[in-house]
């Protein structure tokens, strides 16, 4: 099996992005040695990946809890109507005809992306600000510790 390499991802990127932020304010991260700096990076990294693993399940829980209520209320609430008839939209489409090779599916694939590019937001966003959050958590612990 594979590794990944966590150099790589976006939570190690931001926590050097918040570290940086950090070391212009701060002489003792400006004095820190690099190698020590890279250890601080991916022991944020790693704690940050795992806590956004272990809150995955709830989140997608949530969401799963989220568009059923938004399905029951489609009747009675103009937004609920909305995001219902875009996620079905996108469910005819994967459900149609998906043409002849690569040209037709590649036509489906972006027809259902493109059907569904507002509604990400409304999905990602609340993980993607967990995400920020805990880096930096654990940026201000990491600095807090040393």
């Amino acid at each position: 099996m594979k590794s990944v390499d966590l150099k790589r991802g976006f939570v190690y990127r931001y926590a050097v992005y918040r570290m940086s932020w950090y070391e212009k304010r701060s002489t003792f991260l400006r004095d820190m040695p690099s190698q020590e700096k890279e250890e601080l990076y991916e022991c944020v990294g790693r704690q940050t990946v795992k806590a956004v693993l272990l809150f995955a399940p709830l989140y997608l829980m949530g969401n799963f809890l989220l568009f059923h209520y938004l399905w029951r209320i489609s009747d009675s609430n103009a937004f609920a109507a909305w995001v219902c008839e875009t996620l079905f939209a996108a469910i005819d489409i994967i459900q149609g005809d998906w043409g002849y090779g690569w040209p037709g599916k590649r036509r489906v694939v972006l027809l259902v992306v493109w059907q569904l590019l507002p509604v990400v937001p409304i999905i990602v966003l609340p993980l993607a600000v967990f995400t920020a959050l805990m880096v930096e958590v654990l940026v201000r612990h990491a600095i807090k510790r040393r």
